[in-house]
């Protein structure tokens, strides 16, 4: 572990001895920003995970479990527009139906 600790300082002192620019550095730090928080992020990680008891006292080995069918359903649905669309339709023939009904009596009146 420290030896490893020691070959990367060494490098990062490499790495920054070889930046020649104002752009580089400015690059450098940018990355090396999020190292801290990441590392943070990990022990905070690590202290608060704990491993959970096992209970196997608790449920008994031949328990019969019943296994879950669906995560969802499956059942097909209309939509609200798609029964618009269909009430929309039966009223237009209910009105050509009218319309027609209308045309045919006064064509008979006519002739009559």
């Amino acid at each position: 572990m420290n030896d490893r600790r020691e070959a990367l300082k060494l490098k990062l002192n490499a790495m920054v001895d070889t930046l020649n620019s104002e752009e580089e550095i400015q690059a450098f730090v940018k990355n090396f920003a999020s190292v801290k928080p990441t590392i943070d992020a990990i022990r905070l990680h690590n202290d608060e995970i704990h491993p959970l008891p096992h209970n196997k006292e608790i449920i008994p080995v031949n328990k019969k479990i019943i296994p879950q069918r669906r995560l969802f359903s499956t059942k097909k649905r209309t939509s609200n527009a798609a029964m618009e669309v269909n009430s929309n339709a039966m009223k237009r023939r209910e009105e050509v139906k009218n319309i027609a009904l209308q045309l045919i009596s006064k064509h008979r009146s006519a002739l009559e």
